[in-house]
């Protein structure tokens, strides 16, 4: 499921940055790739030995989280939907599945340990 997140992430932040023009963006922003470096995060959790993969993910979870709070402040600021909110828009439901899946699998974990 992280390979998902991740890879849905970095899309997103490249669909932002290379493809502003198709969105209805005069200019492209290097802010447009921030999802692409939650989204790096999230797929080096994978790749990772074991013993680090637990500080990776803490990692990711705690970007995904500054990135729903982010993208969800600048979607709210705007005053209509134009293309260019869509990589906002698709940056604050997938950071939001990410962070409840990981809490979830946090939970889990904690209910394994107690047994």
């Amino acid at each position: 499921m992280n390979y998902f997140f991740g890879i849905s992430l970095i899309l997103v932040g490249f669909l932002g940055y290379f493809g502003y023009k198709l969105l209805g963006a005069s200019t492209n922003s290097p802010t447009a790739l921030i999802p692409t470096i939650i989204g790096t995060f999230i797929l080096l959790g994978n790749l990772v030995n074991h013993s680090a993969r637990k500080h990776i993910t803490h990692i990711a979870l705690f970007l995904a989280l500054i990135g729903i709070i982010g993208s969800l402040s600048r979607l709210l600021k705007t005053n209509s939907l134009t293309g260019a909110s869509i990589p906002l828009a698709l940056t604050t439901f997938l950071c939001l599945g990410f962070v409840l899946l990981g809490i979830r699998s946090f939970l889990q974990a904690r209910y394994k340990r107690q047994k």
